[in-house]
């Protein structure tokens, strides 16, 4: 079983031509691709933010439903009359109407009051929606979940992919080295003129050259998986991934059945239409009156002198209940009813839309995965082509039926048929995950 070190690949390259690129092995962490994505499933910023707004979105039902519970209220004025409210009344003597001053001049109450709402219709648009406002804000998590797996797992492939770009372009390198040994010895012994020596010189030369650009590439999709995960830039990383499992991580059952219903967008429009369902069903029984029932309890003082008023109090209390109907409102009722069933005959269409929208993404990508699958497996034969033809032009040079020229050109072959192999591979598995994507299959639980 074969593990791939990103660090460890960088250090080695190190040796060979970056001696300033080692990386400190203290303080690393070893992840596999599970462990990325649970990794990033805890870490990655926009998930975070997503998963802090379905908390939000727990506190606001919350505080719609509190007008469920009784609400307690506690007030307190004090009034000073400059003039008393002068009421007329008839005199008891002469029957006449006279001008009358009620009250004292200083009044205070300190009142306590609870309400209950019995029945209101906002408190049953709350309840009732409170579910669907829940199942909301989880799906767009959900929704976070599935494009962190994407990006994480397709991230981690084409850094490991790279990786393994790498150790061919070290064994290519070990060969040119030893054909250049080789070669420079029969040029000094005077077998062989300095063209072989120098061709051996060149495609050594274009090889380290090949592996500098994937140590650099590494460094920066080793930066590129650090951000997808939210892992600290600062800190090394160090993934691993047994190479036993790579082609299986490149298959996908390509036999199923597209279900609409599985994709994540589907279900946040079904769920909108729930939202607008209920919105609809508010406005038309916006006709229905608010009931509550209500208690006071009001400390009264009353007292001609303020530094007396507090001196003696004249309570008084009560309790009943409270009926509000409404019954005209300008037709509002009826047109925000005739609003709401038009938004839902636009998410018919809606619908609609996102399914042949999602029938087109799902036979692209799958479209995508089979040519992807197709050139993989023409390069793979093209690479043991290739190598065969290497070995036999090699073993025909040291016999002197060829010219190095020709090992040159079978070794250069095989070298490009390698990566070229490795780059459709990793065409291969992102295109699997796109189209696990288009499916709505994508594995996202932590």
């Amino acid at each position: 079983m074969k593990r791939f070190l990103v660090s460890g690949w960088i250090l080695l390259c190190s040796f060979y031509l970056l001696p300033d690129l080692g990386y400190s092995q203290s303080n690393n962490q070893n992840m596999t691709l599970d462990e990325c994505i649970k990794y990033a499933l805890q870490n990655e910023p926009t998930l975070q933010q997503q998963k802090i707004a379905e908390q939000i979105t727990q506190r606001d039902v919350q505080i719609n439903l509190a007008d469920w519970y009784p609400q307690i209220n506690f007030n307190y004025d004090i009034t000073h009359y400059i003039k008393l409210q002068t009421n007329i009344i008839p005199d008891a003597a002469t029957g006449q109407r006279r001008a009358v001053q009620f009250g004292l001049k200083n009044n205070s109450n300190l009142i306590f009051s609870a309400t209950q709402t019995i029945f209101n219709n906002n408190l049953r648009l709350a309840a009732r929606t409170a579910p669907v406002l829940r199942q909301q804000a989880s799906q767009n998590v959900s929704a976070s979940k599935i494009d962190v797996v994407v990006n994480v797992s397709k991230a981690f492939f084409d850094l490991f992919i790279t990786m393994d770009q790498l150790s061919i372009l070290d064994e290519d390198i070990l060969r040119l080295e030893r054909n250049l040994r080789d070669t420079y010895n029969q040029y000094e012994s005077g077998i062989t003129d300095k063209i072989d020596y120098k061709r051996a010189t060149i495609a050594l030369n274009s090889a380290r050259s090949q592996k500098k650009a994937a140590q650099e590439s590494i460094i920066y999709k080793t930066a590129v998986l650090k951000q997808t995960i939210g892992y600290p830039a600062e800190n090394d990383l160090v993934v691993a991934f047994d190479t036993a499992s790579l082609r299986q991580a490149a298959i996908v059952d390509t036999l199923q059945t597209l279900e609409p219903v599985n994709r994540i967008e589907y279900q946040q429009l079904q769920t909108a239409l729930k939202l607008q369902e209920t919105n609809l069903s508010y406005y038309r029984w916006a006709f229905l009156p608010t009931l509550s029932a209500i208690f006071t309890h009001d400390f009264l003082y009353l007292n001609d002198n303020i530094s007396d008023l507090y001196n003696r109090s004249y309570p008084y209390t009560y309790y009943g209940l409270r009926l509000s109907v409404p019954l005209f409102q300008g037709f509002k009722r009826l047109r925000n009813v005739q609003k709401a069933e038009l938004q839902i005959r636009s998410f018919d269409w809606q619908q609609k839309g996102l399914k042949n929208q999602i029938n087109s993404e799902y036979r692209l990508a799958l479209a995508n995965y089979k040519s992807a699958v197709s050139d993989w497996k023409v390069l793979e034969e093209n690479e043991e082509i290739a190598r065969d033809v290497y070995n036999t032009v090699n073993l025909q040079y040291k016999e002197g039926i060829k010219q190095y020229l020709e090992v040159i050109v079978a070794e250069t072959d095989l070298r490009s048929a390698q990566l070229d192999a490795r780059n459709a591979l990793l065409r291969v598995i992102s295109s699997k995950y796109d189209l696990l994507r288009a499916m709505g299959t994508v594995p996202y639980n932590e």
